[in-house]
């Protein structure tokens, strides 16, 4: 069931981001779903952050994880990147 729920507001995140008045990109997005799962109750999920140099260009890019597995976004999207950060969630709500 959790997994479920996780993925329903991932989706939402994704929607209100991609449609909604403001085109929050991936930080945004990353940061307000793991918000979004604390809130109800669902603790433990991380932000990730990576870059990466591909054909000349620089990029970064940021998920959620959630027990090890990505939650926000493609496992083959989101091992492109050089991961170089995490942000655990606060303890606070």
């Amino acid at each position: 069931m959790e997994c479920r729920e996780i993925d329903r507001w991932a989706l939402a995140v994704d929607r209100a981001a991609s449609y909604g008045p403001i085109r929050a990109k991936c930080l945004v997005r990353a940061m307000a779903l793991q918000r979004l799962l604390s809130v109800r109750g669902i603790r433990g999920s991380e932000v990730q952050i990576g870059v990466r140099w591909r054909d000349g260009r620089f990029a970064a890019h940021a998920w959620v994880v959630y027990r090890g597995e990505v939650v926000s976004d493609q496992e083959w999207h989101v091992k492109t990147f050089q991961e170089i950060t995490r942000l655990h969630e606060k303890n606070t709500v």
